[in-house]
């Protein structure tokens, strides 16, 4: 194996190497996600279940007022969840997270077309380079 072959190989690995570790943040960044995006959900099923409670049944004024603090108090929570969401989103999109199918696609692509590689002259023909080869030239002791 040529030299060239080695640092190629050896700079294959590393990319790989890359994405692996690419991979790993970005599950964990999702999982962060996640968890912050249940905390909104679950604050939104709490708001909803107020509000048709609201809508649905007959309380009275001390239970309204109970009832309009709990309110406020998941409104207070939905929001901050919210804002969490939000600002992981925007971080999120600043995050340059490669589809690491695509890299190693490419990878194999550029290993096939090293391996099919071909070249074309583009001043001698074919048949002058081999006569070139050939020639028993003044310098050749052939």
């Amino acid at each position: 194996m040529k030299n060239n072959d080695l640092k190629e190989l050896k700079l294959e690995k590393d990319i790989l190497d890359l994405i692996s570790e690419i991979d790993k943040v970005d599950i964990l960044f999702k999982n962060v996600l996640n968890k912050y995006s249940k905390n909104f959900s679950n604050a939104d099923k709490k708001q909803q279940d107020l509000l048709h409670y609201v809508e649905f049944k007959d309380f009275s004024s001390v239970a309204g007022y109970r009832i309009l603090k709990e309110l406020k108090k998941v409104r207070k929570e939905r929001r901050i969840a919210e804002d969490n969401v939000d600002l992981l989103n925007r971080i999120g999109k600043q995050f340059c997270f490669t589809n690491s199918k695509n890299v190693k696609d490419i990878l194999n692509s550029k290993k096939q077309s090293v391996e099919s590689r071909k070249y074309s002259t583009r001043y001698y023909s074919e048949n002058t380079l081999k006569e070139i080869a050939n020639k028993k030239g003044e310098n050749n002791n052939e």
